[in-house]
């Protein structure tokens, strides 16, 4: 709940991270985020400490799971030039998508076009002015599981305004290959045809 409360999503993978802990035997961490201690009652003290170890690894790694403030700056940013430009009818939060590996795809938004078609929207936020790459990397597994599950489903990547022409060609030419790109200055034009 308080790793939750700032914005990092517990998926199943993470669970899995947080079970495998090292030296925790007797205590795992539930879908419902629930830490329960199982064993002989001779080993009560021992589960004890494996459930305050995984609380610990929660808290460690809720930092480094955490959405970057820039993100969540940027999407709260697209999210408003969504709604002016599209209408709150046809905006989509949220959308939850099923990609050819088969795992659960989550994007944060899509609009319904004029003619039905459903364009899912991935922002991508500049790291300190600079393209940030990890970000690109994680977008372009996704919109790629996507692509190959779905062809007739659209995808658009908006970059925030101002990276560095080098690095935003470098960027837009390898997710190009699984979605459109825009910036959001291009986009608010882009969305008003749509």
């Amino acid at each position: 709940m308080h790793a939750s409360s700032f914005g990092v999503d517990i998926s199943k993978s993470r669970l899995d991270i947080l079970n495998a802990t090292h030296g925790v035997q007797y205590a795992t961490i539930g879908k419902d985020g629930a830490i329960t201690a199982r064993g002989p009652i001779a080993d009560a003290e021992i589960a004890l400490w494996d459930a305050v170890k995984l609380a610990m690894s929660v808290s460690f790694n809720s930092k480094k799971w955490s959405p970057k403030l820039d993100q969540v700056r940027f999407r709260a940013l697209v999210e408003k030039v969504l709604l002016e430009q599209v209408g709150k009818k046809r905006l989509l939060k949220a959308i939850k998508i099923k990609g050819l590996s088969g795992h659960t795809v989550e994007f944060p938004f899509a609009i319904k076009s004029s003619n039905e078609t459903i364009f899912y929207i991935e922002p991508i936020a500049l790291a300190n002015g600079s393209v940030d790459w990890q970000h690109v990397y994680q977008v372009h597994g996704k919109l790629s599981d996507v692509k190959q599950a779905d062809e007739q489903g659209k995808r658009l990547v908006i970059f925030e305004d101002g990276a560095p022409a080098m690095e935003f060609g470098r960027a837009a030419t390898l997710l190009s290959q699984c979605a459109s790109i825009q910036t959001l200055s291009q986009a608010k034009e882009w969305l008003k045809a749509a």
